[in-house]
């Protein structure tokens, strides 16, 4: 298995991350995260950026997210599981969401 490491990171506003891997990919996202219990982490995929340097999901054609819910203390390793592969095409961007 292959893992990709982001080329660039960029905070577009607090608690909101954007990890630029330089190329486009079918993948599966795994995170490692600690924080408090409750904390939501989001991983939305996609493509292209708009004008604005945001990610949008326009050539995927519909909104795509994972949300994972600490459980807290130590620090976590999380992937989703889809039964449909094709639903996790991540392209070459993900943006990565903390939701208290």
């Amino acid at each position: 298995m292959e893992t990709f490491s982001p080329k660039g990171i960029r905070e577009l506003k607090p608690g909101v991350w954007l990890y630029d891997f330089g190329q486009n990919s079918s993948a599966i996202p795994k995170i490692t995260v600690r924080d408090k219990k409750g904390v939501i982490i989001r991983i939305k995929p996609a493509e292209l950026l708009d004008n604005k340097g945001l990610i949008t999901t326009v050539r995927i054609g519909t909104p795509v997210y994972f949300d994972y819910t600490l459980k807290g203390g130590e620090a976590e390793t999380w992937q989703p599981i889809c039964q449909v592969i094709s639903t996790l095409k991540l392209h070459r961007l993900m943006r990565l969401l903390l939701l208290v």
